[in-house]
């Protein structure tokens, strides 16, 4: 099951795609400008979900790390740097 969360063009996209319950998420954007990307995340089903998302740190050397609980239909908002992305990992508990 693959699903395309949310992107334009030549500009940015974030797929998600599911194997049994768990979901990969990922996102890349191409400009020279941060970007904010506030994903939503209407395709899980009902539930409580944990995620583990890297995402880009305070400058092109570094990472965040996070792992926090979410619940469908709450809004995944991620900061991406220029040319940044983030890998998530998304597990139903």
């Amino acid at each position: 099951d693959t699903r395309f969360v949310g992107g334009f063009p030549g500009e940015w996209v974030v797929i998600a795609r599911r194997k049994g319950n768990t979901w990969y998420v990922s996102g890349i954007h191409g400009f020279d400008k941060g970007k904010t990307v506030d994903l939503k995340l209407d395709f899980l089903p009902a539930g409580t979900y944990d995620i583990e998302l890297i995402s880009d740190g305070e400058n092109p050397q570094s990472f965040n790390f996070e792992t926090r609980s979410l619940t469908p239909g709450e809004d995944l908002v991620i900061e991406m740097l220029p040319r940044g992305g983030f890998a998530a990992v998304i597990n139903r508990k």
